[in-house]
């Protein structure tokens, strides 16, 4: 997931005209969405007391530095973020869900090792190929 001294590698995409700021956990690859950006869209109005409603491995605290300086920023987990869309008094909850099962399955992530070892055999080939 995000180390809390490292930077977090953030795409902000967009449900309807709201901003959802996104981060693909280094684990399960899975789309992790900041926590008030997904409450915003499913117009709750407290994410802080929602977020104590989970369990710690569907939450995380990240902080982060951006133009309004340093911020800790929460993270939901596609569990967390399935359970409020199911739980949502609101139309916006099924509509969230369907974006959000969308965004999951464009996304097509390469392992770090794998991207690496590919990047091997291509350098080898260069060289392969420049001392001909």
């Amino acid at each position: 997931m995000l180390n809390k001294d490292i930077p977090a590698d953030i795409t902000t995409h967009y449900f309807n005209t709201i901003p959802i700021r996104c981060h693909i956990h280094t684990e399960t690859n899975q789309i992790w969405l900041v926590a008030t950006d997904v409450c915003h869209a499913l117009m709750i109005t407290n994410p802080s007391y929602v977020s104590k409603r989970f369990d710690k491995s569907n939450v995380y605290h990240h902080r982060l530095i951006n133009k309004q300086g340093k911020q800790i920023v929460t993270w939901y987990s596609p569990n967390a973020i399935y359970e409020l869309c199911n739980q949502s008094k609101s139309t916006k909850g099924h509509e969230f869900l369907v974006w959000y099962n969308r965004l999951q399955s464009e996304y097509i992530t390469i392992p770090k090792s794998l991207v690496t070892e590919l990047l091997t055999t291509l350098n080898k080939l260069n060289s392969i190929l420049n001392n001909k």
